[in-house]
């Protein structure tokens, strides 16, 4: 099966099963698309992908957190993360598990970043659901 098959054959499975074919599909996944070609149909292709492929790992971090798998589930949504910097929700999760582990620096670090990429990208703050939580770990330090 392709990349694309597996992740759509992940969204309706049983979470076992979604599992195994989210990690079949993000080990398939091989990077950048055409990597170098500047064509306006490969841009398109490459990013539709990497979006894929971010939505793979988050899909599959969540799985993992629902497990109580949490170092696995952050590792997940940190890559995620890094294909999909304007996701609030993944910096959500992010945020929380660290704030669990007592990596406060490291929430606001998260916090900072997506700011920073929302205000650039799409000239908005981070929800005030974000912010609060922000604040809440400031406040914890």
């Amino acid at each position: 099966m392709m990349f694309n098959e597996l992740v759509q054959k992940s969204a309706i499975a049983v979470p076992d099963d979604a599992i195994i074919l989210l990690e079949k599909a993000i080990s398939l996944y091989k990077g950048s698309f055409l990597k170098g070609i500047e064509i306006a149909w490969a841009e398109d292709r490459r990013k539709e992908l990497q979006e894929e492929y971010g939505e793979a790992l988050a899909a599959l971090a969540k799985l993992k957190e629902q497990r109580s798998q949490k170092q696995e589930a952050l590792g997940l949504y940190l890559r995620a993360l890094s294909h999909l910097p304007h996701r609030e929700d993944l910096a959500s999760h992010v945020m929380r598990l660290y704030r669990e582990h007592n990596m406060h620096t490291d929430a606001l670090l998260i916090y900072q970043r997506l700011r920073q990429e929302l205000q650039q990208r799409l000239g908005v703050q981070p929800a005030p659901q974000l912010q609060n939580l922000m604040q809440q770990i400031q406040k914890e330090m």
